[in-house]
């Protein structure tokens, strides 16, 4: 019996440890709690790739934030990167191009408004042109696509969350990209832990995640404690 239980426990602690060895973004897989949401089903067929159907979902300003991130969370992520949010950021150039607002669009404008705009890179692309759920939803997708490098999108992240800091969904999407970020700094998992719950016990925040989502969410991220 006490082997049992020795044995029991080497296995518990295997566990646990293989759980933390994970990441906060490729192991909080919250789209579940949405899998009755018409574009998560989509973005289960897509096969990890953004399509026009949810990129016309994630500007659309009608549409639940909550929705958008579980959507993104369903596309999720490749251990040899992805290129999502690079499609996603050329379908909002190629969209805000047809309006009359191509003039203010660009930082380093080309002379001659004739040339295709697949022509003007995405380094020319003025990010404060984005509203609150685009930003956020580019740098969750540029966090999934490579989440051994999220230094740009935690930039991001924390921008869009000044934009609505009262948004539980925008806070924790942010901390998980900022939880990331701390993973591959070698820093102790306390500073996780301390990010994860300024925001779960925070009263004040408005709660446009569903309550699944969020325990699912915090049954990874409670992994890491305080000694």
């Amino acid at each position: 019996m006490k082997q049992i239980k020795k044995f029991s426990l080497i296995i518990g602690l295997l566990i646990t440890s293989t759980a933390k060895a994970d990441s906060p973004l490729t192991s909080t897989n919250f789209a579940t709690a949405y899998n009755s949401e018409q574009i998560v089903m989509a973005a289960a067929r897509a096969r990890g790739k953004v399509t026009k159907q949810i990129m016309e979902y994630l500007i659309d300003e009608t549409k639940p934030i909550g929705i958008k991130v579980a959507a993104i969370n369903q596309l999720g992520w490749d251990f040899n990167g992805k290129n999502n949010a690079e499609i996603f950021i050329k379908f909002i150039q190629e969209k805000k191009a047809a309006s009359d607002t191509i003039s203010s669009f660009y930082i380093d404008r080309a002379e001659s408004m004739t040339d295709s705009i697949v022509n003007y890179s995405i380094s020319s692309f003025n990010i404060e042109l984005l509203n609150a759920d685009e930003l956020l939803c580019y740098s969750y997708l540029m966090a999934l696509d490579n989440y051994f490098t999220v230094d740009r999108a935690v930039e991001l992240a924390e921008k869009a969350v000044q934009l609505k800091p009262d948004s539980y969904t925008f806070c924790i999407i942010t901390a998980l990209i900022q939880a990331q970020h701390i993973s591959h700094t070698g820093a102790n998992e306390c500073e996780i832990n301390k990010i994860i719950k300024s925001i779960k016990n925070d009263p004040t925040l408005k709660k446009d995640l569903n309550e699944q989502a969020i325990k699912i969410i915090y049954e990874y991220m409670d992994l890491y404690t305080c000694n």
